[in-house]
């Protein structure tokens, strides 16, 4: 079934972060707050999401969704996506291409 292909993608998720010939990029940087505020205004910009009633992806306005402002290193899903690429030989294989802290400053 999907969802047992899913249930075990997921139990050797590890496996592919901390594999040596794969490559993690990670953006930790949050949306700046202006440009958040500025999207939840304005019903035209819309986000593509899960939608659970309809059981798929739907374009949303901004303001329709659950705000969620915890930094990137705080969260449990990053943390481990961070430490599993760490496990490889060449640390390089892991970057952060964004260029800032998770809490937005230089």
């Amino acid at each position: 079934s999907e969802q047992r292909s899913f249930d075990e993608a997921m139990a050797n998720m590890h496996i592919l972060y901390a594999h040596e010939f794969s490559l993690t990029f990670r953006i930790e940087t949050l949306t700046p707050d202006e440009v958040w505020e500025a999207m939840k205004e304005n019903e035209q910009e819309l986000v593509t999401v899960w939608d659970d009633e309809s059981k798929s992806l739907k374009a949303k306005p901004l303001n329709k969704l659950m705000h969620n402002r915890v930094f990137y290193l705080e969260r449990g899903w990053c943390k481990a996506e961070v430490e599993w690429s760490s496990l490889r030989t060449v640390n390089a294989q892991h970057q952060r291409i964004d260029g800032r802290d998770s809490k937005g400053s230089d």
